[in-house]
């Protein structure tokens, strides 16, 4: 599968970001710029920001991935043939992924590797996102409605059950630089385009008012890029 050594690049802005978040932790800063965006918000612009954070979404990001791999080298397979291995080894991966052993993926070996990428980048994603399901309920963060509506700040820690206080981190983050980090070294003129992406999405996230703080995306784009450098090495390790 995709193997790639990272360039400095990536690492570098997974550690900027966790030191940022942890900066904002720290100093309170994350409050007084939510309540600044609170004071000059409308309904218009909230709308506008959480319909650009609809892009984040793990599953339109993987129908897109596989969107994108149909027209790169679906059409020299049978339709239905191509999708049932799509499916098929998508599974797969998944359980290599948490498991380091699963039946190899003989048919996508010879693959170019920009294919190879849209097509792991997909497991990878859903890997990242489960990851980010449990952390959110570990780390129990109340949403900023719930400090612009009850002033609750207080973590809840591992009793984050309801959604009000899933606040930490950011899954549309997470999974959106987990999918730029995949993509980065095999798509060299889309690199920049992707990264206004996925700030753009973070920026979302925070701009929609009441789902996430500045420090909540800044560690969802820092454990994206950590967990899909290592979920790539693992699956590059595995025979196919």
């Amino acid at each position: 599968m995709v193997y790639f050594r990272a360039s400095i690049f990536l690492p570098s802005l997974a550690l900027i970001s966790l030191l940022a978040a942890a900066l904002f932790l720290l100093m309170g800063w994350d409050y007084p710029i939510q309540l600044k965006i609170e004071a000059n918000d409308t309904q218009y612009w909230n709308n506008i920001w959480r319909t650009i954070s609809l892009f984040g979404l793990g599953k339109i990001q993987a129908a897109g991935c596989f969107i994108a791999l149909y027209f790169y080298i679906g059409r020299q397979y049978p339709f239905f043939s191509f999708w049932k291995l799509v499916f098929k080894s998508t599974l797969l991966t998944y359980l290599r992924l948490w498991r380091n052993r699963a039946q190899p993926i003989s048919e996508m070996k010879n693959w170019p590797k920009p294919a190879q990428a849209l097509f792991s980048a997909v497991p990878i994603m859903f890997v990242v996102g489960t990851i980010c399901a449990v952390l959110k309920i570990s780390i129990g963060r109340p949403r900023p409605k719930m400090l612009l509506w009850h002033n609750e700040t207080a973590f809840h820690w591992l009793d984050g059950t309801l959604g009000r206080y899933q606040s930490m981190p950011s899954g549309h983050v997470m999974t959106t630089f987990a999918l730029l980090t995949v993509l980065w070294p095999h798509f060299p003129k889309l690199r920049w385009p992707l990264l206004a992406y996925g700030i753009l999405s973070a920026v979302a996230r925070v701009m929609a008012m009441t789902t996430h703080y500045v420090s909540d995306v800044l560690v969802g784009a820092a454990l994206g890029i950590a967990l899909a450098l290592i979920f790539n090495r693992q699956l590059s390790r595995i025979p196919s």
